[in-house]
């Protein structure tokens, strides 16, 4: 039960909870797939997941990727 909440609302949320360790953004992201694949909200799920990196497209955004700039 959501309590009227929003799946992005119970994401943020939780995914703060979970990192009771400091997990890395490749764990992180490992996890929002894993979910998207398998819970019925998946689809949901990386939508907001993805919109935090700007992607519209297929698949899960990697968060553990970073880009480097010289100036």
């Amino acid at each position: 039960m959501n309590l009227g909440r929003s799946i992005a609302e119970i994401a943020d949320k939780c995914s703060h909870e979970a990192d009771t360790d400091g997990i890395t953004g490749f764990m992180h992201g490992a996890a929002v797939s894993v979910l998207c694949a398998c819970w019925v909200h998946g689809e949901q799920l990386k939508d907001w997941h993805n919109g935090k990196y700007g992607h519209k497209g297929d698949g899960v955004v990697n968060p553990a990727i970073l880009t480097i700039r010289t100036p």
